[in-house]
Protein backbone atom coordinates (compact mmCIF):
# COMPACT_ATOMS: atom_id res chain seq x y z
CA UNK A 1 0.00 0.00 0.00
CA UNK A 2 1.11 3.52 -0.44
CA UNK A 3 2.91 5.34 2.45
CA UNK A 4 0.27 8.10 2.91
CA UNK A 5 -2.87 5.54 2.54
CA UNK A 6 -1.08 3.11 5.05
CA UNK A 7 -0.97 6.80 7.32
CA UNK A 8 -4.37 7.24 7.26
CA UNK A 9 -5.52 3.48 7.64
CA UNK A 10 -3.02 3.26 10.82
CA UNK A 11 -5.26 5.95 12.39
CA UNK A 12 -8.37 5.72 14.65
CA UNK A 13 -11.44 5.15 12.08
CA UNK A 14 -11.53 8.93 11.33
CA UNK A 15 -15.11 9.27 9.66
CA UNK A 16 -16.50 7.58 13.10
CA UNK A 17 -15.20 11.36 15.21
CA UNK A 18 -16.81 13.38 11.91
CA UNK A 19 -19.95 11.34 12.02
CA UNK A 20 -20.42 12.32 15.81
CA UNK A 21 -19.81 15.75 15.15
CA UNK A 22 -22.21 15.81 12.70
CA UNK A 23 -24.91 14.56 15.17
CA UNK A 24 -23.62 16.89 17.53
CA UNK A 25 -24.20 19.76 15.77
CA UNK A 26 -27.48 19.19 15.04
CA UNK A 27 -28.64 17.85 18.32
CA UNK A 28 -27.26 21.23 19.82
CA UNK A 29 -29.01 22.90 17.43
CA UNK A 30 -32.35 21.71 17.81
CA UNK A 31 -32.29 21.50 21.74
CA UNK A 32 -35.22 22.96 23.14
CA UNK A 33 -37.03 24.44 20.03
CA UNK A 34 -40.11 23.35 17.88
CA UNK A 35 -39.25 22.42 14.62
CA UNK A 36 -40.83 22.48 10.87
CA UNK A 37 -39.65 18.60 10.04
CA UNK A 38 -40.62 19.49 6.06
CA UNK A 39 -38.39 22.74 6.20
CA UNK A 40 -35.62 20.54 8.36
CA UNK A 41 -35.47 17.78 5.56
CA UNK A 42 -35.50 19.85 2.75
CA UNK A 43 -32.79 21.71 5.11
CA UNK A 44 -30.35 18.64 4.85
CA UNK A 45 -30.76 17.91 1.40
CA UNK A 46 -30.17 21.11 0.51
CA UNK A 47 -26.65 20.80 2.70
CA UNK A 48 -25.78 17.21 1.10
CA UNK A 49 -26.67 17.78 -2.55
CA UNK A 50 -24.75 20.09 -4.18
CA UNK A 51 -21.59 19.25 -3.81
CA UNK A 52 -22.36 15.50 -3.61
CA UNK A 53 -23.77 16.35 -7.09
CA UNK A 54 -20.92 18.01 -8.40
CA UNK A 55 -18.32 15.37 -7.71
CA UNK A 56 -20.78 12.66 -8.88
CA UNK A 57 -20.94 14.73 -12.06
CA UNK A 58 -17.20 14.70 -12.32
CA UNK A 59 -16.70 10.67 -11.57
CA UNK A 60 -18.71 9.83 -14.37
CA UNK A 61 -17.87 12.22 -16.82
CA UNK A 62 -13.98 11.64 -16.15
CA UNK A 63 -14.73 7.68 -16.02
CA UNK A 64 -12.07 5.71 -18.49
CA UNK A 65 -13.12 4.84 -21.32
CA UNK A 66 -15.32 1.04 -21.22
CA UNK A 67 -16.58 2.16 -17.80
CA UNK A 68 -19.67 0.33 -17.67
CA UNK A 69 -22.49 2.49 -16.11
CA UNK A 70 -26.16 1.82 -16.04
CA UNK A 71 -29.55 3.62 -15.79
CA UNK A 72 -30.08 1.77 -12.35
CA UNK A 73 -26.49 3.03 -10.95
CA UNK A 74 -27.36 6.90 -11.62
CA UNK A 75 -30.64 6.24 -10.04
CA UNK A 76 -29.12 5.04 -6.72
CA UNK A 77 -26.46 7.39 -6.94
CA UNK A 78 -28.83 10.28 -7.44
CA UNK A 79 -31.11 8.66 -4.46
CA UNK A 80 -28.21 10.09 -2.06
CA UNK A 81 -29.27 6.72 0.04
CA UNK A 82 -26.70 3.72 0.90
CA UNK A 83 -28.28 1.53 -1.50
CA UNK A 84 -26.56 -1.02 -3.54
CA UNK A 85 -25.53 -0.49 -6.82
CA UNK A 86 -24.70 3.40 -6.36
CA UNK A 87 -21.55 4.75 -7.88
CA UNK A 88 -18.04 5.05 -5.88
CA UNK A 89 -15.73 5.79 -8.71
CA UNK A 90 -12.62 7.25 -7.41
CA UNK A 91 -11.16 9.82 -6.58
CA UNK A 92 -14.74 11.87 -7.12
CA UNK A 93 -16.67 9.38 -5.11
CA UNK A 94 -13.72 7.16 -3.03
CA UNK A 95 -15.89 8.09 0.29
CA UNK A 96 -19.64 9.18 -1.07
CA UNK A 97 -20.87 5.65 0.78
CA UNK A 98 -20.54 7.44 3.89
CA UNK A 99 -22.35 11.04 2.96
CA UNK A 100 -25.27 7.96 1.70
CA UNK A 101 -25.44 6.35 4.84
CA UNK A 102 -25.27 10.15 6.92
CA UNK A 103 -28.32 11.06 4.89
CA UNK A 104 -29.77 8.12 5.76
CA UNK A 105 -29.60 8.85 9.40
CA UNK A 106 -30.73 12.55 9.26
CA UNK A 107 -34.50 10.67 8.83
CA UNK A 108 -33.76 9.47 12.25
CA UNK A 109 -33.37 12.93 13.83
CA UNK A 110 -36.98 13.29 14.34
CA UNK A 111 -37.27 9.90 16.84
CA UNK A 112 -33.88 10.99 18.72
CA UNK A 113 -35.68 14.54 19.88
CA UNK A 114 -39.19 12.76 20.43
CA UNK A 115 -37.68 10.21 22.56
CA UNK A 116 -35.01 12.38 23.90
CA UNK A 117 -37.89 14.96 25.16
CA UNK A 118 -40.51 12.14 26.57
CA UNK A 119 -37.88 9.82 28.40
CA UNK A 120 -35.36 11.01 30.87
CA UNK A 121 -31.57 10.48 29.92
CA UNK A 122 -30.42 7.91 32.06
CA UNK A 123 -33.48 5.52 31.10
CA UNK A 124 -32.48 6.45 27.68
CA UNK A 125 -28.86 5.50 28.32
CA UNK A 126 -29.35 2.39 29.59
CA UNK A 127 -32.32 1.50 26.88
CA UNK A 128 -30.15 2.15 24.18
CA UNK A 129 -27.38 0.21 25.61
CA UNK A 130 -30.02 -2.38 25.45
CA UNK A 131 -30.91 -1.99 22.07
CA UNK A 132 -27.61 -1.70 20.05
CA UNK A 133 -26.36 -4.66 22.29
CA UNK A 134 -28.94 -6.58 21.08
CA UNK A 135 -28.16 -4.94 17.69
CA UNK A 136 -24.74 -5.86 17.37
CA UNK A 137 -25.22 -9.38 19.11
CA UNK A 138 -27.85 -10.91 16.26
CA UNK A 139 -25.26 -9.63 13.61
CA UNK A 140 -22.55 -11.49 14.92
CA UNK A 141 -24.53 -14.51 15.76
CA UNK A 142 -25.63 -13.62 11.49
CA UNK A 143 -21.53 -14.06 11.05
CA UNK A 144 -22.01 -10.79 9.16
CA UNK A 145 -18.42 -8.66 8.24
CA UNK A 146 -17.58 -6.90 11.01
CA UNK A 147 -16.04 -4.61 8.74
CA UNK A 148 -19.31 -3.46 6.79
CA UNK A 149 -21.34 -3.64 9.82
CA UNK A 150 -19.43 -1.48 12.22
CA UNK A 151 -18.13 0.80 9.89
CA UNK A 152 -18.78 0.56 6.42
CA UNK A 153 -23.22 -0.46 7.41
CA UNK A 154 -25.35 1.86 8.87
CA UNK A 155 -25.59 -0.09 12.17
CA UNK A 156 -22.21 1.09 13.32
CA UNK A 157 -22.87 4.72 11.90
CA UNK A 158 -26.54 4.71 13.94
CA UNK A 159 -24.65 4.34 17.07
CA UNK A 160 -22.08 6.95 16.28
CA UNK A 161 -24.76 9.65 15.16
CA UNK A 162 -26.72 8.77 18.24
CA UNK A 163 -23.94 9.48 20.50
CA UNK A 164 -22.63 13.03 18.78
CA UNK A 165 -26.61 13.20 18.62
CA UNK A 166 -27.41 13.19 22.81
CA UNK A 167 -24.39 14.66 23.58
CA UNK A 168 -25.60 17.79 21.57
CA UNK A 169 -29.21 17.85 22.70
CA UNK A 170 -28.80 17.27 26.49
CA UNK A 171 -26.36 20.36 26.97
CA UNK A 172 -24.05 22.09 29.55
CA UNK A 173 -22.46 19.86 32.21
CA UNK A 174 -20.14 21.30 35.22
CA UNK A 175 -17.30 23.19 33.22
CA UNK A 176 -14.46 21.80 35.58
CA UNK A 177 -15.78 17.50 35.14
CA UNK A 178 -16.09 18.14 31.03
CA UNK A 179 -12.42 19.64 30.83
CA UNK A 180 -11.56 16.31 32.62
CA UNK A 181 -13.23 14.23 30.23
CA UNK A 182 -11.72 16.03 27.52
CA UNK A 183 -8.31 15.06 28.81
CA UNK A 184 -9.06 11.39 28.94
CA UNK A 185 -10.92 11.34 25.80
CA UNK A 186 -7.67 13.08 23.58
CA UNK A 187 -5.58 10.15 25.74
CA UNK A 188 -7.97 7.51 24.65
CA UNK A 189 -7.47 8.31 21.06
CA UNK A 190 -3.51 8.90 20.98
CA UNK A 191 -3.38 5.64 22.64
CA UNK A 192 -5.49 3.81 20.40
CA UNK A 193 -3.48 5.28 17.76
CA UNK A 194 -0.21 4.03 18.89
CA UNK A 195 -1.85 0.74 19.13
CA UNK A 196 -3.38 0.26 15.99
CA UNK A 197 -0.27 1.72 14.47
CA UNK A 198 2.23 -1.02 16.02
CA UNK A 199 -0.09 -3.82 15.17
CA UNK A 200 -0.73 -2.60 11.33
CA UNK A 201 -3.21 -0.09 11.45
CA UNK A 202 -7.46 -0.35 11.56
CA UNK A 203 -7.75 -2.35 8.54
CA UNK A 204 -4.63 -4.82 8.94
CA UNK A 205 -6.55 -5.99 12.76
CA UNK A 206 -8.49 -9.15 12.45
CA UNK A 207 -11.99 -10.57 13.41
CA UNK A 208 -13.88 -8.45 15.89
CA UNK A 209 -11.27 -5.89 17.32
CA UNK A 210 -12.28 -3.40 14.46
CA UNK A 211 -15.38 -3.60 16.67
CA UNK A 212 -13.45 -2.93 19.68
CA UNK A 213 -11.25 -0.40 18.54
CA UNK A 214 -14.58 1.36 16.85
CA UNK A 215 -16.27 1.49 20.14
CA UNK A 216 -13.04 2.75 21.75
CA UNK A 217 -12.86 5.64 19.18
CA UNK A 218 -17.02 6.39 19.73
CA UNK A 219 -15.93 6.63 23.67
CA UNK A 220 -13.23 8.89 23.48
CA UNK A 221 -14.76 11.00 20.46
CA UNK A 222 -18.05 11.00 23.17
CA UNK A 223 -15.81 12.43 26.06
CA UNK A 224 -14.68 15.27 23.94
CA UNK A 225 -17.97 15.93 22.50
CA UNK A 226 -18.91 16.15 26.41
CA UNK A 227 -15.95 18.60 27.38
CA UNK A 228 -16.66 20.34 24.13
CA UNK A 229 -20.27 20.87 24.94
CA UNK A 230 -19.42 21.48 28.78
CA UNK A 231 -17.73 24.56 27.90
CA UNK A 232 -18.93 28.10 26.77
CA UNK A 233 -16.18 29.54 24.75
CA UNK A 234 -14.35 28.94 21.72
CA UNK A 235 -14.11 25.22 22.24
CA UNK A 236 -17.89 24.54 21.73
CA UNK A 237 -17.62 27.02 18.77
CA UNK A 238 -14.78 25.29 17.21
CA UNK A 239 -16.23 22.21 17.30
CA UNK A 240 -19.47 23.94 15.68
CA UNK A 241 -17.24 25.20 12.90
CA UNK A 242 -15.89 21.76 12.32
CA UNK A 243 -19.37 20.12 11.72
CA UNK A 244 -19.85 22.92 9.35
CA UNK A 245 -16.66 22.22 7.33
CA UNK A 246 -16.56 18.66 8.44
CA UNK A 247 -18.57 17.70 4.85
CA UNK A 248 -16.76 19.72 2.35
CA UNK A 249 -13.39 18.28 3.76
CA UNK A 250 -14.51 14.83 3.92
CA UNK A 251 -15.82 14.99 0.39
CA UNK A 252 -12.32 16.77 -0.64
CA UNK A 253 -9.44 14.86 1.11
CA UNK A 254 -9.93 11.74 -0.71
CA UNK A 255 -10.07 12.97 -4.35
CA UNK A 256 -6.66 14.78 -3.42
CA UNK A 257 -5.16 12.29 -1.57
CA UNK A 258 -5.63 10.40 -5.12
CA UNK A 259 -4.89 13.41 -7.78
CA UNK A 260 -2.80 15.44 -6.07
CA UNK A 261 -0.59 13.99 -2.80
CA UNK A 262 0.06 10.17 -3.98
CA UNK A 263 1.75 11.91 -7.66
CA UNK A 264 3.60 14.26 -5.47
CA UNK A 265 5.32 11.42 -3.58
CA UNK A 266 5.99 9.55 -6.57
CA UNK A 267 7.95 12.40 -8.42
CA UNK A 268 9.85 13.45 -5.54
CA UNK A 269 10.76 9.56 -4.85
CA UNK A 270 11.95 9.26 -8.54
CA UNK A 271 14.08 12.74 -8.45
CA UNK A 272 15.88 11.54 -5.63
CA UNK A 273 14.47 12.86 -2.74
CA UNK A 274 14.77 10.00 0.21
CA UNK A 275 11.27 8.72 1.37
CA UNK A 276 10.60 10.69 4.81
CA UNK A 277 11.10 13.92 3.19
CA UNK A 278 8.98 13.20 0.25
CA UNK A 279 6.51 11.83 2.84
CA UNK A 280 5.85 14.99 4.61
CA UNK A 281 6.03 16.95 1.64
CA UNK A 282 3.56 15.01 -0.04
CA UNK A 283 1.50 15.31 3.58
CA UNK A 284 1.73 19.11 3.26
CA UNK A 285 0.21 18.90 -0.26
CA UNK A 286 -2.43 16.75 0.72
CA UNK A 287 -3.45 18.76 4.10
CA UNK A 288 -2.76 22.27 2.30
CA UNK A 289 -4.69 21.43 -1.10
CA UNK A 290 -8.04 19.23 0.74
CA UNK A 291 -8.34 23.41 3.08
CA UNK A 292 -8.04 25.18 0.07
CA UNK A 293 -10.27 23.14 -1.90
CA UNK A 294 -12.79 23.14 0.81
CA UNK A 295 -12.75 26.84 1.18
CA UNK A 296 -13.38 27.07 -2.78
CA UNK A 297 -15.94 24.68 -3.13
CA UNK A 298 -17.77 25.63 0.39
CA UNK A 299 -17.26 29.27 -0.62
CA UNK A 300 -17.99 29.00 -4.79
CA UNK A 301 -20.60 25.99 -4.43
CA UNK A 302 -22.48 25.31 -1.15
CA UNK A 303 -23.15 28.51 0.05
CA UNK A 304 -24.97 29.91 -2.61
CA UNK A 305 -27.62 27.02 -1.75
CA UNK A 306 -27.12 27.69 1.66
CA UNK A 307 -28.88 30.86 1.98
CA UNK A 308 -31.65 29.18 0.25
CA UNK A 309 -32.01 26.54 2.73
CA UNK A 310 -35.71 27.47 4.91
CA UNK A 311 -36.11 28.41 8.25
CA UNK A 312 -36.84 25.16 10.53
CA UNK A 313 -36.21 25.87 13.75
CA UNK A 314 -38.20 28.51 16.05
CA UNK A 315 -36.32 30.05 18.27
CA UNK A 316 -38.50 30.25 20.91
CA UNK A 317 -38.06 27.16 23.74
CA UNK A 318 -40.69 24.65 23.75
Amino acid sequence: AHPLVTTCKRKPPHAIPILMVSGFSLGHGVRGRSINWRGYFLARWIRIAPLYYFLLFCAVVSAPVGTSIDTSQIFASLSILPISGGLTLSPWLGVSWSIRIEFLLYFTVPALVHLMSKIPRYRLVILGGIFFTLLFSSLAALHTDPVVTFYLGFPGRLLEFCVGFGIGFYGIIKQNRSRLFGTFGFIGLGLLAYVLNRNGGWYEIGGYARFYSMLVTVAASALILVWCNGTVNRPRRAFQQLGRWSYSTYMIHFTVLSLAAIPSYKYLITHGINESLSFVMALSVLCSLTILSSYITFNLLEHPFLSLRPKYINEEAV
